[in-house]
């Protein structure tokens, strides 16, 4: 009898604790950083500006991300890890090899898109708005 009750009281245990646990919904997360670049953003992409300067062209390859805008020095990121944001929108972090200004490299943030079949660069994490790019 007292191990008919005892067995009773841990069956009946461990299902409670079961049920509470199974209340909290966690959602699983995995690593939030990958290594490269996301597919989604892969080739190039050019911006014609009204501007008689010319046009910016982004390359954005499997390890490296290079801006270049007319008439200025090129951004070459390097090493390049990202995070998915949210709503087709990254962030993209890495190491850009030379400053023209610095004469050094340093850590470098872009925030990338997209938008239908356009690229979209934003100015911050947090923009609405950016400048858009298209397939070249």
């Amino acid at each position: 009898m007292k191990f008919r009750r005892s067995f009773f009281a841990v069956t009946l245990a461990t299902f409670a604790g079961v049920g509470v646990f199974a209340g909290f919904n966690q959602s699983t997360i995995a690593a939030s950083w990958h290594r490269g670049t996301p597919k989604a953003l892969r080739g190039s992409w050019t911006h014609k500006d009204k501007a008689p300067l010319g046009s910016d062209a982004i390359t954005v390859t499997r390890n490296k991300l290079d801006w270049a805008s007319s008439g200025m020095q090129a951004h070459n990121i390097r090493n390049p890890r990202w995070k998915y944001l949210g709503n087709r929108k990254y962030v993209i972090d890495g190491y850009e090899t030379f400053h023209p200004y610095t004469k050094k490299g340093f850590h470098e943030k872009t925030v990338l898109g997209r938008r239908g079949h356009h690229l979209v660069m934003y100015r911050s994490v947090h923009s609405k708005s950016g400048t858009y790019f298209h397939r070249s």
